[in-house]
């Protein structure tokens, strides 16, 4: 900490002003909840002297507070999903990654300077092996100075075999996946057989960055003593921030046959999505749920192992009576919407979620026309309160000004080529060159990592009491750059969403 820092601090809730000078007439920036800031010097009135988001200026004393919040950031990544984590005991989650580099330029811009200091993040979550949730690790993983402690997965990965997924077994009229990889042992036994992983993306990458993790576990709901499904605490109890929880809520495991499997729901396409790794976060009394890509038989199937209801709700109070039982481990704040505002969601789920605010991620330019409208209608239908909140990543972002009109990106990259040329034409100059090159890269990552931050990233913070969800407005002005939701405690202890 530089000597002349009188202590860092974080924004107060929703959000708070940064002036040019000790008066309230010049707002040089918006800082959202939770917002770094290095306080720098008492000036006296009760000002301060303060620096954050690579601006120097002057805050009041009640504009800050001591204590860091929980952050959870819905990146824009195009089609699929890329969530990133970061506890108030700054403990670094990646839950998905999306299928391109927004991941990894995002990461690069937050944390410049990998190469210089070093960083090993507590987990990856993968919440299922396809595409669009998988591959940007493989940007995320070839970030020079970054690791990961621990990988997450549903257990399933792709082999070369007859339906995809490794050993299947058959019980009674249905089949299940049992041949699930547990551990970095049985990961690494399947990475070692080149025959079984040939030309399958997931454990191609995988094993191409295996020196990146060093655990892997597969997680699953648990089991209680009725045979129906509880909720795994235990698979992140190394989280150290007070009052924070993150439960595993499936994919939910049954006996096939004296093995534990994962049921097979029609195809491979089906299975892998249904069976994705859904998470429950728990922090004071706000509740959010990540949910992967999740599908109505998945649902039907998770709703049925909490409740032991039958899966087949074919009447509106079967439905209603489903969604109620399963509405204490069910029901949240903010929720994930499954597999990007897709329309193979159920309405009984979203009954049992209940909750105030949706998070769509979805992209342009992708075949299936997400978030789908009718999706959108029943979720802001079956969600709590007169006004419910659906976000979505694709709408909170301007593919115009991203994609083509941002001066300053342009011109990090013309100068970046323009460097390039200029570097191989003094190869000579072989150390200086590579100083040079690595200048000029940086600013292009941060630029590109900046507009990523910018245009699409919902953002949802809380000190365990009062939440925000929020984005950056595509025009803003001194003062005013953020577009702010506040979730607060109602008379019944729930957040409900306040207007202001």
């Amino acid at each position: 900490m530089p000597e002349e820092s009188v202590g860092y601090r974080y924004a107060e809730f929703p959000s708070v002003k940064l002036y040019e000078t000790k008066s309230k007439k010049t707002p040089l920036r918006e800082l959202l909840f939770g917002d770094w800031i290095n306080v720098k010097e008492d000036v006296g009135g009760g000002w301060f002297k303060v620096r954050c988001r690579g601006t120097d200026g002057f805050m009041r004393k009640e504009d800050f507070r001591e204590d860091k919040i929980l952050e959870v950031v819905f990146l824009d990544v195009g089609q699929g999903d890329g969530c990133f984590l970061v506890t108030p005991k700054d403990e670094f989650l990646i839950i998905d990654a999306g299928e391109g580099n927004h991941m990894a330029r995002y990461l690069q811009w937050r944390f410049s300077g990998f190469k210089k200091i070093k960083r090993k993040f507590d987990a990856a979550v993968i919440s299922h092996p396809d595409l669009d949730h998988y591959l940007g690790f493989d940007d995320v993983f070839s970030i020079e100075g970054l690791s990961f402690k621990r990988i997450y997965t549903s257990g399933l990965i792709e082999q070369k075999v007859e339906k995809g997924l490794g050993e299947m077994t058959k019980s009674g009229n249905r089949t299940y996946c049992t041949g699930l990889v547990e551990d970095i042992t049985q990961l690494d036994a399947l990475l070692a057989q080149t025959a079984k992983i040939k030309g399958k993306r997931f454990p191609g990458m995988l094993k191409k960055h295996r020196s990146k993790y060093d655990e892997h576990i597969a997680v699953a709901a648990g089991q209680d003593g009725g045979g129906l499904s509880t909720a795994n605490q235990s698979a992140f109890d190394w989280i150290k921030a007070p009052g924070l929880k993150i439960n595993v809520v499936g994919p939910v495991r049954e006996d096939a046959s004296g093995k534990e499997g994962l049921r097979w729901l029609g195809n491979l396409g089906q299975t892998k999505n249904g069976h994705s790794v859904v998470l429950r976060l728990e922090f004071g009394n706000l509740r959010l749920l990540l949910s992967g890509d999740l599908n109505e038989r998945s649902e039907a199937l998770l709703l049925s192992s909490y409740t032991g209801l039958p899966e087949k709700a074919n009447t509106h109070e079967k439905r209603k009576a489903l969604a109620d039982a399963a509405r204490p481990m069910f029901e949240v704040d903010v929720a994930k919407s499954c597999h990007h505002g897709s329309s193979d969601v159920s309405e009984e789920f979203l009954m049992a979620i209940n909750t105030v605010a949706t998070v769509v991620s979805s992209g342009d330019n992708e075949p299936h026309a997400h978030p789908r409208a009718d999706t959108l209608g029943i979720v802001g239908r079956h969600s709590r309160g007169s006004r419910p909140l659906i976000f979505s990543t694709e709408l909170a972002r301007s593919g115009k000004e991203f994609l083509t009109n941002d001066k300053k990106t342009i011109a990090a990259l013309k100068r970046y080529f323009k460097e390039r040329k200029k570097l191989l034409d003094e190869a000579q100059q072989e150390e200086l060159s590579d100083k040079q090159e690595l200048t000029v890269v940086g600013e292009a990552i941060r630029e590109i990592g900046s507009l990523i931050n910018k245009y699409g990233a919902i953002n949802v913070r809380s000190d365990g009491e009062r939440t925000v969800v929020a984005y950056k407005m595509e025009e803003s002005k001194a003062g005013k750059e953020w577009d702010i939701y506040c979730l607060e405690p109602g008379a019944d202890g729930k957040l409900d969403y306040v207007a202001r």
